[in-house]
């Protein structure tokens, strides 16, 4: 099981902590209208390649927001269930960078260049999602980190799915 608290940063936005047995994930939307995904392993491990996280439909409200998500971003309708005609769509399907392949979803924070970038992965499978974070290694100081943009943001409009969730 997991625990959600949900709070107010100094600008009166929303933040929600995600506590899991492997650590913190935060979800922040901040005063420059960005969302930012942050998460804290409860161990300081030896090496930062990678770090994961389950939510199981245990959670149901947490299980049900990512099911959601990822729903969205696989069957390409970033704007969930909005009604939208096939012009736009096809826009959509030929224009947007879609962060979804092969049963994953990737997002490569918009702060730096892909080849730099922390991510976070989102997995799909049986009863669960696999959150997987991958560091962005900054002078020695490795954070996992991950920046969705609303202007300028290279998976453009799927930022709005994450905005949406």
């Amino acid at each position: 099981m997991v625990k959600l608290e949900k709070s107010k940063n100094g600008h009166d936005y929303d933040i929600f902590n995600i506590t899991t047995e492997e650590g913190n994930f935060t979800i922040s939307f901040e005063n420059n209208l960005d969302l930012y995904w942050y998460y804290r392993p409860s161990k300081t491990p030896k090496e930062y390649f990678e770090k994961e996280f389950t939510i199981t439909d245990e959670d149901k409200y947490i299980y049900e927001c990512f099911d959601s998500l990822y729903e969205a971003i696989k069957k390409r309708k970033p704007f969930l269930n909005a009604p939208y005609d096939t012009d736009f769509k096809n826009k959509v399907d030929k224009y947007a960078n879609c962060p979804y392949e092969n049963g994953i979803i990737e997002w490569k924070s918009d702060d730096y260049p892909d080849d730099e970038a922390s991510s976070v992965s989102i997995i799909k499978e049986e009863n669960k999602f696999r959150v997987v974070f991958k560091p962005y290694d900054n002078y020695g100081f490795k954070t996992f980190f991950v920046r969705f943009r609303n202007s300028g943001s290279s998976y453009d409009p799927y930022n709005c799915t994450f905005m949406n969730m």
